[in-house]
């Protein structure tokens, strides 16, 4: 009986340990991944050939890119921690500089909602899509602050 346990535990370390280094060969394997490790190991010089900087729009889109920073994850993305069956609902843009420091700009004009207890949230409410005139959307945009000073 004890064999017989001592087997199956050795087996579901076995699984476990093939589960984790499955998952982080895809995770650090994925060619995308490349720059966000850069982004996490870099300092500032390394850091500061990542971030992108961009006031207009691209030709074509209404949006624009509301802060400056290297854009780590984007909308969709399967990659960890997210996964194909629960991607990413965001763009995530990192900043290198301390908290506060840097400015953010609403993606596209509207009417900004924010309550008074929200420490780094926004929403905002664009009554005539761009892309779809006639329809009213909300955006969010949050995580603005990393630490509470």
């Amino acid at each position: 009986m004890k064999r017989r346990l001592l087997l199956l535990l050795v087996f579901a370390l076995l699984l476990l340990t093939g589960g984790v280094a499955l998952t982080l060969w895809r995770s650090y394997g994925d060619p995308r991944s490349t720059p966000f490790l850069q982004w996490a190991r870099g300092n500032n010089a390394t850091r500061e050939a990542l971030i992108v900087t961009e006031r207009e729009a691209c030709p074509g889109a209404p949006f624009i890119l509301p802060a400056d920073g290297f854009i780590g994850l984007l909308y969709g993305d399967p990659r960890g921690p997210y996964s194909a069956s629960s991607p990413h609902q965001g763009i995530d843009i990192f900043s290198n500089d301390a908290p506060g420091r840097v400015p953010v700009y609403a993606a596209y004009d509207g009417y900004v909602t924010r309550e008074s207890n929200w420490k780094s949230s926004l929403i905002i409410r664009v009554p005539d899509d761009p892309l779809q005139p006639g329809r009213e959307i909300w955006y969010c945009q949050t995580q603005l602050i990393r630490y509470l000073a």
